[in-house]
């Protein structure tokens, strides 16, 4: 089975966040670098969790799975949402999309079933040959399932559980912070329980995000317009900046461009690529500003810079300080109140 490649967008990132180069252990699995950027391609499915729990073990980081759930795009599931979009309710939509995926994604199974129990209903994930040692590729599977019910849920979706075949490998409050539900370990099943009376929920055609989602897939190649291109070369500098390979070329090249076309395509829209970099740099450099246990060497190197001192001309030109004053005051606006 094969998936695209930007169904695990965010990689290069958050391997990066953890000070390691994702170059280096993308190719000890025999993965092409250039194809794990590039969301056109496609893996195997086994490679894909090989990679997923390789760099659980080889990062000690425990919670591999779950934070590269956080960090994917919502674009992923541009062509599931335009199938949502054309049903009624959410159990429609649901039906459909596990339709689609049982034929195009056979190595990834999942089943609604409604219990007899408490009103309650629960979608059921298999995968691969199901073994509980995949546990970093099953929890990304659910949290991204999660965020599909959450997604044609108009946004809200709780769940009243989660149901893991593993045994209990972090602190219970982690689980309960991404899924806002008790998690239980070493059940039956790996799957999501919620309130059957959410599969009779209308699935809102007036969702923005839905609509934008599957604007996307209808138009074919997003590429062609001038949104749908803005927001992948976004994307591609916000994946390629910590690997230090974020230049027009390397865009361009992921886009299937030529890096002259790339650059007449933005400079109709007013655009120019080194003013793209900086925008998402300068949001980025808030972000990683704002964990108070990253060095300003590592938040440089994430941000593509090869020196500090570019990332400190870079704070004074944004914000007018230094990276430690910046820091400073964004953990001043988030302190609570009363707190001194």
């Amino acid at each position: 089975m094969l998936l695209k490649t930007n169904s695990f967008s965010g990689f290069y990132t958050l391997v990066a966040s953890l000070g390691k180069d994702p170059d280096t252990l993308l190719r000890r699995c025999d993965i092409d670098p250039g194809k794990a950027a590039n969301p056109a391609r496609e893996l195997p499915l086994n490679t894909r969790i090989h990679l997923i729990e390789t760099s659980a073990q080889e990062f000690d980081c425990a919670d591999f799975g779950l934070r590269l759930a956080e960090l994917q795009d919502t674009r992923i599931l541009a062509e599931i949402a335009s199938l949502a979009l054309a049903q009624a309710t959410v159990r429609e939509g649901l039906e459909t999309i596990l339709g689609y995926l049982g034929q195009s994604s056979p190595g990834i199974l999942m089943e609604v079933q409604t219990t007899h129990r408490g009103g309650l209903a629960r979608m059921v994930l298999k995968l691969g040959q199901g073994e509980v040692c995949q546990r970093q590729s099953v929890e990304l599977a659910l949290r991204t399932i999660h965020k599909l019910l959450q997604l044609i849920g108009a946004g809200s979706f709780p769940l009243t559980k989660v149901q893991m075949r593993a045994p209990v490998p972090l602190q219970h409050r982690r689980y309960q912070s991404v899924f806002g539900a008790p998690v239980e370990f070493s059940g039956d099943i790996d799957a999501l329980f919620f309130r059957s009376e959410l599969l009779s929920k209308p699935i809102p055609q007036d969702h923005a995000e839905l609509n934008r989602l599957a604007a996307e897939y209808r138009d074919g190649d997003a590429l062609h317009q001038p949104l749908g291109l803005i927001r992948r070369v976004e994307q591609l500098i916000y994946e390629l900046l910590p690997s230090h390979q974020c230049t027009l070329a390397a865009v361009a090249r992921h886009l299937g461009l030529h890096k002259r076309t790339l650059q007449r395509k933005l400079a109709k829209e007013s655009l120019v690529f080194e003013e793209i970099i900086d925008r998402t740099r300068r949001k980025q450099a808030e972000i990683y500003l704002a964990q108070p246990g990253a060095s300003m060497t590592h938040i440089a190197s994430l941000l593509g810079y090869r020196e500090q001192s570019s990332l400190n001309r870079s704070c004074r030109r944004w914000f007018n300080c230094t990276p430690m004053e910046r820091r400073r005051q964004l953990l001043t606006e988030t302190e609570p109140a009363g707190v001194h």
